[in-house]
């Protein structure tokens, strides 16, 4: 019987250890930044940051990906929180915030992967997002750059 419990702690340990499963609470930071810039309902905090972070850490996105795209997202979401964050303490202005944040997403999206996601994770992907979205400059051109990097062909085909 001890035998068996210690084998549950251990479990649950190793889960509580390894695990990098982020959870929905990490978006308040968007509402933090929108507490102390008041960039309104369609700035980049509320619309943009907040709204795709609630949706890729909703169970409903999220069972869409396999493993690998679930550990993009974990990675994805957390480093675009770190960048808010840091962000926040160096800009002056929703503009400033807006802009910084849509290029940190290049960086946030390479390093965690994005390259080898994109290969099998197309369809999920595509459904993630709301593809009005992407008539801004910004993430236009934020997804060219990400494109660039990856090579077109390494995702769309």
């Amino acid at each position: 019987m001890k035998f068996l419990i210690y084998i549950i702690i251990i479990v649950i340990l190793c889960n509580h250890v390894f695990a990098i499963v982020v959870d929905s609470s990490i978006c308040e930071a968007y509402k933090e930044v929108e507490k102390e810039f008041h960039c309104g309902s369609s700035g980049y905090p509320i619309n943009y940051g907040y709204r795709y972070c609630m949706s890729f850490t909703s169970d409903k996105i999220r069972e869409t990906f396999d493993n690998s795209g679930k550990s993009f997202i974990d990675c994805t979401t957390k480093c675009l929180i770190d960048k808010i964050l840091t962000i926040a303490q160096k800009s002056k202005t929703c503009q400033q915030v807006q802009e910084k944040a849509f290029h940190s997403h290049v960086d946030c999206y390479l390093n965690c992967d994005f390259c080898k996601v994109c290969k099998t994770q197309k369809i999920p992907l595509m459904k993630s997002y709301d593809w009005s979205d992407f008539l801004s400059f910004d993430a236009t051109h934020q997804v060219y750059s990400i494109v660039r990097k990856c090579g077109i062909f390494n995702c769309f085909m």
